[in-house]
């Protein structure tokens, strides 16, 4: 499967009448073809700065696999001039791996070919993956002959979903992009069950009893759902627990406030009646 030109986005200069997506295949099921153009692919490092002002790094390729589903990367064929690639995916651009290459074709003109096989284990599903080719600092142009993503389709993409946040809306441990409730989606998608796969046809349930009467089936609600409906049940217990313990401290407060008032009143009684009696005293003199 190839993509389309807008499908990638490179840091360094091609020539016009070049496209790099022609040299990226997505190898989804073996009906894809894994041809690409026989003369490899020529990238120059641009002279202008980068937005922040420095200069500009290390060729990176922003690849969209899908903009309808989640991909389940299994490897990453490449070959190129660069002996060492890192992966990320997501556009939060989380670290996956990196990955050594071999000599693949030696020439003369020290402009040696190199394979690298990247092979993404226990990677959760995504719609975005970036390769940054390293060790090419020093140069101002290289050459990529090909690149081969090995991948199946997974989950649809969940789009528009904001959870309620939980205790504090700033922590960044919480879920706070559709990325992440993709790819959480997308794991609780992909479970097997222990002992067996999603296609394994479970055991007859056991005979009822003639006293019993069939039970309907229970529906279960969607996985994003679920997740919704614990956060939203967590959020509303913080707000009970919190509104109990301001509760608990108004009481306190109060019945502090009301000790104090009466010792206070006391006071000023006991200073009337002695007040009184010293009146009383002078009108007797």
């Amino acid at each position: 499967m190839k993509l389309k030109k807008e499908d990638v986005v490179c840091n360094w200069k091609i020539n016009d009448n070049e496209n790099i997506s022609d040299y990226i295949v997505l190898f989804i099921n073996d009906e894809d073809s894994l041809t690409v153009p026989n003369d490899p692919i020529t990238l120059t490092k641009c002279e202008e700065q980068t937005n922040d002002g420095g200069p500009v790094g290390s060729l990176t390729l922003k690849i969209t696999l899908s903009h309808t589903n989640l991909m389940k990367i299994n490897s990453v064929y490449i070959e190129s001039q660069s002996r060492v690639q890192e992966f990320s995916i997501n556009s939060s651009l989380d670290y996956i791996g990196t990955q050594k290459s071999y000599l693949l074709d030696e020439q003369d003109n020290k402009n040696n070919l190199y394979a690298s096989e990247f092979y993404t284990d226990n990677v959760p599903p995504t719609s975005i993956l970036l390769v940054k080719f390293l060790s090419l600092l020093n140069k101002t142009s290289t050459v990529i002959s090909k690149i081969i993503v090995d991948c199946r389709i997974g989950p649809p993409i969940i789009k528009n979903i904001n959870p309620p946040p939980l205790i504090n809306p700033n922590n960044n441990n919480n879920l706070k992009s559709n990325n992440d409730i993709n790819s959480l989606m997308s794991l609780m998608s992909m479970l097997k069950p222990p002992g067996g796969n999603l296609n394994t046809t479970p055991p007859p349930p056991p005979f009822p009893k003639q006293s019993q009467s069939p039970q309907p089936l229970e529906i279960q609600p969607p996985p994003q759902q679920l997740l919704l409906q614990s956060q939203t049940q967590l959020q509303k217990e913080v707000e009970v627990n919190i509104k109990r313990s301001i509760i608990e401290s108004e009481n306190r407060i109060i019945e502090l406030m009301e000790k104090r008032f009466d010792s206070i009143f006391n006071r000023i009684e006991s200073l009337e009646k002695k007040l009184e009696i010293l009146n009383n005293n002078k009108d007797k003199e």
